[in-house]
């Protein structure tokens, strides 16, 4: 004979404080106040609309340093006592499941997970009783009390909110890049409420607006964008997927891939399975991008991703996609774009620059070109497009065989490559021929050399812009016409000391001062931009 005893599983008050220990993001579990937000937005947009004075759903979420306090407030439709009971009480889902906030657990979770101390305060459309309760963290964790205080207070009918504050936190936000991080996740992730128009949400008082990459549209004037709709079989059921793909305009490494989206909400960004898009550094990794609802499938508890591990659900869907997004791969792996360097403007300006800093010096400028050069065909958004097999590298391979692709080209330059520019300089006439190249890196940064004509030295100035230690500059025009000015006046000051030179010897520190004083009033407007 045996004796069955029974054991009280229902959790304690303590429970709260192990909540800080999730596996949280900042945005994640700010997203955790938004999706409430958003979900009591949508279940009562008629009735709030109908509401004098609601335009739309104003989520608002404040950070404090300073007071060491968190504030997320909404003007949605609010809670009546059974729902605010429920956002308090642990294991409380809400009756409708369908929604953002199935799990019934978010606010509790996140709230604990920033801070030890927070209240809720709410009172719904219609209602004249608002709601008031505070979760001390420390205090349930100590003394494990069976109840919470709550307070009631008379409102107007006509207010609806709910607002909840959260203090002694334990994650702080601060910096400008974590502040960044947050604000570009949340627009992200809500990037179908704010498109929509009916939902802003501010951090800090700035709104957020999320902005799509541009698409990329070829030559023959086809925009690469796509719908796409499957569904997967799992555990007698249909799973489905609908959405589209795309190739972005311009290559992004930290922004492409798929987006997958659930309820209007974004749950994983950045989605990039090998088994599609190849490695890191491959053309298909830094162009493909989409979106794909998949309203039906399980996600985690923290809602940051989807929960497929199991069965194999995750390869499952890889290999039914992989298959519908295979032209785009292969042709991401061919393009390339480039940045175009106008070579006339940027030779002119750089003259022109010498010219204005050295008036009583050159007196003579001759901007005619002397070289043509054939300007590849523009695109439809005006970018230089080239992707056929005869400029791409022999060797390289699109990511669909793993391997890597070469380096893309980061500039071309199209133009007149060739000036011929006339000095007067100390009384004595210089006339040089300013080339920019950008066809050998390997080559020499600049390359000087003199050939005669019946009037003269003409001196010949190659400034390679292909140099690697140019590298992260040579697609940008002003560094390029600062290069070409720091050229010219390095070869004009050599010629000047070896025609000025004593018995063929030329003192080590003469080209440097030449040089400082040709360039002694050089423009600020030619400094290189940040990068």
């Amino acid at each position: 004979m045996s004796d069955s005893i029974q054991i009280n599983i229902r959790p304690t008050t303590g429970v709260y404080a192990k909540y800080r220990y999730l596996s949280y993001k900042p945005w994640t579990a700010v997203a955790e106040f938004i999706d409430n937000s958003t979900q009591s937005y949508f279940d009562h947009r008629d009735e709030l609309k109908q509401t004098e004075g609601f335009d739309r759903l104003h989520v608002k979420v404040e950070y404090s340093q300073t007071n060491g306090t968190m504030v997320i407030t909404d003007n949605a439709y609010g809670m009546e006592f059974e729902d605010f009971k429920r956002a308090i009480t642990l294991d409380s889902p809400p009756k409708d499941t369908s929604g953002r906030n199935e799990f019934g657990m978010g606010l509790k979770t996140a709230a604990c997970w920033f801070g030890n101390c927070w209240t809720v305060r709410s009172t719904q459309l219609g209602s004249n009783v608002e709601y008031t309760a505070t979760v001390d963290v420390d205090d349930l964790s100590k003394f494990k009390p069976d109840f919470i205080d709550m307070q009631k207070n008379l409102v107007s009918h006509s207010e609806h909110y709910t607002i909840i504050t959260i203090e002694k936190l334990n994650k702080k936000i601060i910096g400008g890049r974590a502040i960044s991080k947050m604000k570009d996740m949340l627009k992200s992730m809500y990037r179908e409420d704010l498109r929509s128009g009916e939902v802003c949400i501010t951090y800090n008082g700035d709104s957020l607006q999320y902005t799509a990459p541009g698409i990329y549209i070829d030559t023959s004037g086809r925009t690469w964008k796509r719908d796409i709709t499957f569904a997967v079989s799992h555990d007698n059921e249909e799973l489905p997927v609908s959405g589209y793909i795309a190739i972005r305009d311009v290559g992004s490494v930290e922004n492409s891939g798929l987006t997958l989206m659930r309820r209007g909400r974004v749950i994983e960004n950045n989605y990039r399975p090998t088994e599609i898009f190849g490695q890191a550094n491959s053309y298909p990794y830094q162009r493909i991008i989409g979106e794909l609802k998949m309203d039906k499938w399980p996600v985690t508890q923290a809602k940051d991703k989807f929960d497929w591990e199991n069965d194999d659900l995750e390869i499952t869907f890889i290999n039914m996609l992989k298959p519908l997004m295979q032209e785009y791969v292969n042709k991401a792996a061919t393009i390339r774009k480039v940045a175009v360097v106008d070579t006339e403007k940027v030779i002119k300006n750089a003259v022109s620059s010498l010219h204005s800093v050295t008036a009583a010096k050159v007196t003579a400028i001759d901007d005619g070109a002397v070289l043509t050069t054939v300007v590849p065909p523009k695109d439809a958004n005006g970018c230089t497009e080239i992707f056929s097999d005869t400029t791409v590298n022999k060797k390289s391979k699109s990511s669909e065989d793993g391997t890597v692709p070469t380096e893309p080209t980061e500039s071309t330059l199209v133009g007149s490559k060739d000036h011929i520019v006339e000095f007067k300089y100390d009384g004595e006439k210089y006339r040089f021929k300013v080339s920019l190249d950008d066809s050998n890196s390997e080559r020499a940064w600049i390359v000087h050399s003199v050939e005669k004509d019946d009037d003269g030295d003409i001196h010949n100035v190659i400034v390679n812009l292909a140099h690697p230690f140019f590298k992260n500059y040579r697609n940008d025009s002003k560094c390029s016409e600062m290069l070409v000015c720091l050229a010219i006046s390095m070869v004009l000051s050599e010629v000047v000391a070896k025609y000025t030179a004593t018995d063929g010897m030329v003192e080590p520190s003469y080209i440097r001062n030449e040089m400082n004083q040709a360039m002694k009033s050089a423009p600020s407007g030619l400094s290189p931009k940040d990068n």
